[in-house]
């Protein structure tokens, strides 16, 4: 009677428990499958946002060169804006790579968009010798960006022009993205 009762009244309960468990087993690996899939999700959203606001910083700053040569109304000047920007490191277009992987090129950028907002106001208030002294100190950020890509070899090495520089070899033991001592250069 006792294994009767048992197959009528406990076995059905046990059935339900071990069925019921395994839906919960399930349902977790589900959901934990399903939020990884929204971690990769959202890390990509995040990284395509960095990206287009990266590419919007760009275009801005490559807009904003262009409108100040079209101000200059003067050939000559157009001429050597053209030859200077032309050079690796020196355009508008100098940051882009170095922007998006190292944090200086960053803190570099930032003082770039300072310039620009000081040679507007230099120009609105008819500021030359402001706007002239702004626009020299925006031209030595080009040297500032080339000094910090060249602690980063692994960047340079990747950037357009950067084939174009002569660098010494690094020396037995240096770091990968060091910058030679000052006895090996």
């Amino acid at each position: 009677m006792n294994r009767r009762l048992f197959l009528h009244v406990a076995a059905p309960g046990l059935i339900i428990g071990v069925v019921l468990f395994l839906a919960c087993v399930a349902t977790i690996w589900s959901v934990s499958r399903l939020q990884a899939s929204l971690s990769r999700i959202l890390s990509k959203d995040v990284a395509i946002l960095g990206a287009a606001q990266e590419l919007e910083t760009h275009l801005r700053a490559l807009r904003f060169h262009s409108l100040l040569y079209e101000m200059a109304r003067s050939p000559l000047l157009v001429r050597a804006i053209e030859h200077a920007i032309s050079l690796p490191f020196a355009g508008p277009s100098a940051f882009v790579l170095t922007e998006a992987e190292l944090p200086e090129s960053r803190e570099v950028l930032v003082v770039a968009q300072s310039h620009h907002r000081g040679l507007i106001d230099a120009i609105d208030r008819r500021e030359g010798a402001r706007a002239e002294s702004i626009g020299r100190e925006h031209a030595r950020l080009a040297r500032l960006n080339l000094d910090i890509v060249l602690r980063h070899r692994d960047v340079l090495d990747r950037m357009p022009g950067a084939s174009l520089i002569t660098l010494p070899k690094r020396e037995e033991g240096e770091a990968e993205g060091s910058v030679p001592s000052e006895a090996s250069t």
